[in-house]
């Protein structure tokens, strides 16, 4: 079978070489940025295009028109490093399918590319999560399910299509916390299609699914972040247009609905199970620190959920090798660059004009902080890391003790949480997290 063909304009020879060597079934071919050059058209015409930013002197928005114009039917994206000039939002108008800007942007570029060669006849089999709780048990479901195996990297077939899931198998599931199925990606309109029609039937209030509004959350915070990284970000009114966002997505996302002490482990299940990209990490970090804060009564929710979708924008500007090397391997010049991303932060949100409280500074600067003295950067100790910082520094740890990582067996929240406080009550002087506080929040799971 031939390979699909991917043109690279202006592509780093190191990213470059990366996507080669995960997009196998792909054909890479390289051209420079001549516009002369790209003015002549390849036949047959590329499935994908990967530009990079032009020189100077060449308009990227003329670049984004002239691929559109050439190659209509190819997906164009294009790739820049930390920061964007121009306004994303105006380059995909002009011609581009996507704008990702690394390294923020890295694990959604791959699957992306991922997703593009399926639909363009790789052999490759994409599954997306769907959350169990948008499967009503009894309904007949005219797409297959699959459960994953991150410790074998495999999908199983659950159902097939024209079965029903019954009470008893969404309740055998549920009881090991397995809260989402996989489908094949080609099949995500029926099952966008089934979700629509369930919620009619049940005449549910909401018109979104969970899987959807997971979906629409984590769009959103892209679509936020992203914005902050353009060149044109810096002014006071976009700065109060990002914090309106911000108030916006944890208003209707996040702390949508205050979960009794009865719905609250339902609730905590209907957000977990996401990626574990840049902004998947942040929304789900955001609401696991916020609901873990409404379920221990403790003020200040907005404030915590809000340090949690901002938290780690730092990483933004730390080198992708620094990021990509194990902490046990880095060098301490790396491990001092790496634990600068919280004070990063706090820079990125001046220089954006983010207007945000003192308590949000505080949470973001302080979520590495340890409980022993041993965090980062100020190695505060104890009570001196306000409670924000240690609820969001739980959620951040539960994020990624739970997602899933294929090799590696995936921990049931229960078990994560478990983990953590067996760890911190082997010697509670020693202890990273608080383990009064892991106690608490322990008892939230039951």
């Amino acid at each position: 079978m031939a390979k699909i063909q991917i043109l690279t304009v202006g592509i780093e020879s190191k990213l470059k070489a990366g996507l080669e060597k995960t997009l196998s079934s792909a054909e890479f071919i390289d051209m420079p940025f001549d516009m002369e050059k790209l003015l002549e058209a390849m036949s047959p015409p590329p499935a994908i295009i990967l530009s990079g930013m032009p020189p100077a002197e060449t308009s990227i928005t003329e670049v984004a028109q002239l691929f559109r114009g050439i190659y209509p039917q190819s997906s164009t994206y294009l790739i820049v490093d930390q920061k964007l000039s121009g306004d994303r939002k105006n380059l995909i108008k002009n011609g581009f399918t996507d704008v990702f800007i690394l390294p923020l942007d890295q694990t959604n570029l791959t699957q992306v590319l991922r997703e593009s060669l399926s639909a363009h006849g790789s052999s490759e089999k994409i599954y997306k999560n769907v959350k169990i709780l948008d499967l009503q048990p009894g309904t007949t479901l005219d797409f297959d399910t699959y459960i994953f195996l991150p410790a074998n990297n495999k999908h199983i077939k659950f159902s097939k299509a024209g079965d029903s899931i019954d009470e008893e198998q969404t309740t055998k599931l549920k009881s090991h916390s397995v809260n989402a199925l996989s489908i094949p990606l080609e099949d995500m309109k029926k099952f966008y299609t089934y979700t629509a029609q369930t919620l009619k039937n049940i005449q549910s209030n909401s018109k979104l699914s969970e899987t959807e509004k997971s979906e629409k959350l984590e769009s959103s915070v892209r679509e936020l972040i992203t914005g902050l990284f353009s060149d044109t970000a810096t002014s006071t009114e976009h700065g109060k247009e990002a914090v309106t966002e911000l108030q916006s997505i944890v208003k209707n996302y996040i702390t949508e609905t205050a979960p009794t002490s009865a719905s609250w482990y339902s609730r905590f299940l209907a957000i977990s199970a996401q990626g574990s990209n840049t902004y998947s990490q942040a929304s789900t970090t955001s609401s696991f620190a916020a609901l873990f804060a409404i379920g221990l009564g403790i003020k200040g929710v907005e404030d915590i959920a809000l340090a949690g979708l901002l938290h780690d924008l730092g990483l933004a500007k730390i080198p992708q090798d620094v990021i990509n090397t194990p902490e046990s391997e880095r060098i301490p010049v790396d491990q001092d660059i790496y634990e600068s991303h919280p004070e990063m932060t706090i820079e990125i949100i001046k220089d954006r004009k983010l207007i945000v409280s003192e308590n949000v500074h505080k949470i973001i600067l302080q979520h590495h902080e340890n409980y022993n003295g041993t965090g980062y950067p100020k190695k505060l100790i104890g009570e001196r890391i306000c409670i924000g910082a240690q609820i969001l520094s739980v959620a951040d740890a539960l994020f990624d003790l739970t997602k899933q990582v294929p090799g590696n067996r995936q921990l049931t929240p229960k078990e994560a949480i478990h983990k953590l406080l067996e760890e911190a009550s082997k010697d509670p002087g020693k202890a990273i997290y608080n383990p009064v506080l892991l106690k608490q929040i322990s008892n939230l799971f039951g």
